[in-house]
């Protein structure tokens, strides 16, 4: 493939994480103009079946070799330490997906942050979220309860936030109400097994003393 003058977008616009958004609409570009964008999306063999025409066998090796291209290119646009994370993968396609699976993790910690500091806002402030043109969608709805929680649910939503879970309230609360019970049979069971140790210490005491007398 011939080098692609717009390249040069991608190398003084190296994929560093947060830039991600801008990073892919640059990459699409540059695969727009070489017709490329499809792989992508497109998930690719490199087996070619028996049965295959030279025609098809033309078709599937051109596909293979921009998924090539694009990978390269992929790889070579993004910073040490995503190059790392991504050199082993083989197809572009399987890149492209691992790279959205990471920055909706982060959009997720990025909205929940920025709905934190709104929220703390409006309670310092005294203002409704109405007055601050803040449309409250089922998201914002859920942000707002789990910042809600006390400090015992915080490894509820750590991992709530990065499974990226898509659910509504009510099944929220019915998440909530299966960790706290957890959480108290967790607490029961702590408090018997310390209780028990305890007594067992306290036994073997009067045991020694009983030794002694």
């Amino acid at each position: 493939m011939p080098k692609n003058p717009l390249s040069v977008i991608l190398k003084a616009n190296k994929l560093t994480g947060p830039n991600y958004g801008d990073w892919l609409q640059n990459l699409k570009i540059v695969l727009d103009f070489e017709k490329m964008t499809y792989v992508l999306t497109k998930s690719l063999s490199d087996i070619i079946p028996d049965y295959a025409t030279l025609d098809m066998q033309k078709t599937v090796n051109r596909r293979l070799e921009d998924d090539l291209q694009t990978r390269y290119l992929m790889l070579a646009s993004m910073s040490r330490e995503l190059q790392k994370s991504h050199e082993h993968m083989k197809h572009s396609s399987e890149i492209h997906m691992h790279l959205e699976e990471l920055n909706s993790v982060q959009m997720r910690y990025e909205r929940y942050n920025t709905s934190k500091e709104l929220f703390r806002a409006r309670i310092i402030e005294g203002s409704s979220l109405r007055k601050l043109d803040v449309v409250m969608d089922n998201d914002l709805y859920i942000d707002l309860i789990l910042q809600s929680l006390p400090g015992l649910f915080d490894k509820f939503v750590i991992n709530f936030n990065m499974s990226k879970l898509d659910m509504t309230i009510n099944e929220l609360v019915n998440m909530l109400i299966t960790a706290k019970s957890t959480m108290k049979k967790d607490k029961t069971m702590l408090i018997a097994s310390t209780s028990k140790a305890h007594m067992g210490k306290m036994g073997k005491k009067k045991k020694k003393k009983k030794s002694q007398h």
